[in-house]
């Protein structure tokens, strides 16, 4: 079994918690007069669609937090777990797999004090 992590107990999370509190005080306007490149930092594409995160209040910083909280909590082993092995299954089957695994009280690793 997959142990359970409280998010909120992690020293990942106490780091990020405190840089929220920081951030209060930025203007997005101030994030974008200091960086003129923001758009091409904070953005991806995957085919026709376009995840723009640059107007959100974030920096470098909190991204680097936010991995060190995925890491913390061990994301990349449950979402490898959740993959598992490649397997043989049927076409009609592959868009249910991942979801019925995601939300398995068995592999919930970050609970957020969650039952």
């Amino acid at each position: 079994m997959f142990p359970k992590t409280d998010l909120t107990s992690t020293k990942a999370w106490g780091a990020l918690a405190a840089h929220a509190e920081e951030m209060k005080k930025t203007q997005m306007r101030q994030l974008f007069a200091d960086d003129a490149k923001r758009f091409d930092k904070y953005h991806l594409q995957l085919e026709n669609i376009l995840f723009d995160y640059s107007k959100n209040i974030i920096t470098d910083k909190t991204l680097t937090l936010l991995q060190s909280l995925a890491k913390e909590c061990q994301c990349r082993k449950l979402l490898q777990r959740c993959s598992g092995p490649k397997r043989s299954m049927p076409p009609k089957a592959a868009p249910y797999y991942i979801p019925r695994c995601a939300t398995s009280p068995a592999n919930r690793c970050c609970s957020m004090g969650r039952t």
